[in-house]
């Protein structure tokens, strides 16, 4: 569209005053630039990993950072600091990709932080949707837009709680769905909060997720290695975790669809909880 567009630019600036050519002009490089920069990003954020499966070198050891401070000291801010580089790698897409497409019934929505995927969630759809969160300070944001919801009946269905993850207090079979976006990074136990979503699911229900991970790109893993303790002291998230390993050690490896963005290191999975005998009979 960039390309269509420059013979009418060449023919304003060909027929407008100097000060006006000036502005043009700049304009017009700015379309460009925009237009060369998004179809950069769109190539290189919406290219999948050729091989979902592909095992690289395990990752070094975590410090001991406590990302439950790190996330009460982000709350305030969180939203400004993230939604430019959302907007840019098209997670924002992702995230209503995965609530619309997937999220049915009763809604059990994991390590929701400021609660930015409310307003992918479809009334008609969803039939009650219960967001939780280890820190307070995040929650208080998502509450400060569920209030913000116009909509009397679709704000009804939200409810907020402070939960964690990996020790869920809900029983078993008690969630149509259950949505997890970036959380596995921040959570001590990636493996024991994938085996407490699968729990807490129906039967027949699905665990759906969008994190980010280890690329399947050597040379970027190694850059994720190195940065991994900066990065969890600053963002409260491990973003070089291995998330085929994860699926592998909570048993869900062999009923998890696995599709990766941005060299691999965004992953969108669906895991769907197989029925039980009682349920089929």
């Amino acid at each position: 569209c960039c390309a269509a567009s420059l013979p009418v630019l060449f023919w304003l600036v060909c027929t407008t005053s100097m000060p006006s050519k000036l502005g043009l002009l700049a304009l017009g490089c700015a379309a460009l630039g925009g237009g060369v920069a998004a179809g950069f990003t769109a190539f290189f954020s919406m290219q999948a990993a050729p091989d979902a499966n592909q095992r690289l070198q395990p990752a070094p050891p975590e410090t001991a950072t406590d990302t439950r401070n790190v996330w009460q000291k982000l709350a305030m801010s969180y939203d400004l600091k993230i939604n430019m580089d959302e907007n840019v790698m098209g997670i924002k897409l992702m995230r209503r990709w995965l609530c619309r497409k997937h999220a049915h019934g009763s809604v059990l929505e994991t390590s929701a932080g400021t609660g930015r995927n409310l307003k992918y969630y479809r009334r008609g759809q969803v039939t009650s949707v219960l967001i939780t969160d280890s820190s307070q300070d995040m929650l208080r944001q998502a509450q400060a837009k569920v209030d913000s919801i116009e909509d009397e009946e679709l704000k009804a269905l939200f409810r907020l709680e402070e939960s964690d993850t990996v020790h869920m207090k809900y029983a078993a079979d008690s969630f149509d769905t259950v949505v997890d976006t970036f959380g596995l990074c921040s959570v001590p136990d990636p493996v024991q909060a994938v085996k407490e979503m699968v729990r807490v699911c129906k039967s027949g229900g699905k665990v759906v997720m969008l994190e980010h991970g280890r690329s399947s790109s050597p040379w970027l893993t190694r850059i994720l290695d190195q940065q991994a303790d900066d990065h969890a002291r600053k963002w409260g998230c491990y973003w070089n975790r291995d998330l085929l390993q994860v699926l592998q050690e909570a048993g869900v490896a062999d009923c998890a669809y696995v599709q990766r963005w941005h060299f691999g290191t965004t992953y969108y999975i669906v895991i769907e909880t197989p029925r039980k005998l009682t349920d089929t009979q």
